[in-house]
């Protein structure tokens, strides 16, 4: 990853990330146990304190869908007890989905210095010039954003509802950006990619 421009790097995960919400079933479960045991090795102190922070997220997927999907029910009686079997099976696959995403993210956040994500995020953005966006000011907000939810220092949520708080204190009043150009394995990583999506069209 460190090897390649920030954007192909990000594209890539975006890739990976899009591809990953089309799996199901077994493919799905390999897929998962592949992005967790990458995280849990690259990132390991990162990967739990997303999931940690995103705890709320899982139960609430789990609950809306395991319990309000209609279906046969695991256990007979009382029915508004008892999950479907069918809630269940897309609970599994949204939390699958989610954990993957989180592992994605776990690493490129840990693996991709500060500078290099900006400057990735920012060559992304430049097509949306085009329509009136600015794109490295679309880049900077995106990267504090980031900052700020996976590196919080431990602070109670409600910290950041503080208005006697300094702004200073809330976002870093100086943001780096990389300078990386493109290179050879740059356009090799995007000729390849380019022609997987075009067989995986043809295909379909």
């Amino acid at each position: 990853m460190g090897a390649l421009h920030p954007a192909v790097s990000l594209a890539m995960a975006g890739l990976l990330l899009i591809g990953s919400q089309i799996l199901t079933g077994g493919a799905l479960a390999l897929g998962c146990l592949v992005a967790l045991g990458a995280a849990l090795a690259a990132a390991r102190r990162r990967l739990p304190r997303l999931l940690r922070r995103s705890r709320f997220l899982l139960l609430a997927i789990v609950v809306m869908f395991a319990w309000f999907t209609p279906g046969r029910r695991v256990v007979g009686e009382p029915a508004w007890l008892s999950p479907s079997f069918e809630g269940v099976q897309l609970a599994a696959t949204h939390v699958g989905r989610l954990l993957i995403t989180l592992s994605l993210v776990s690493l490129l956040l840990e693996r991709m210095p500060a500078q290099s994500l900006l400057q990735g995020l920012s060559t992304l953005a430049r097509p949306l010039a085009a329509v009136g966006w600015d794109a490295d000011r679309l880049a900077v907000r995106l990267s504090l954003v980031m900052q700020l939810v996976t590196e919080s220092d431990g602070r109670h949520w409600k910290h950041w509802l503080d208005d006697s708080l300094d702004e200073a204190d809330r976002v870093p009043t100086v943001v780096a950006m990389g300078t990386q150009s493109f290179g050879a394995a740059d356009a090799w990583v995007l000729a390849v990619t380019a022609l997987i999506v075009s067989c995986l069209v043809a295909v379909a």
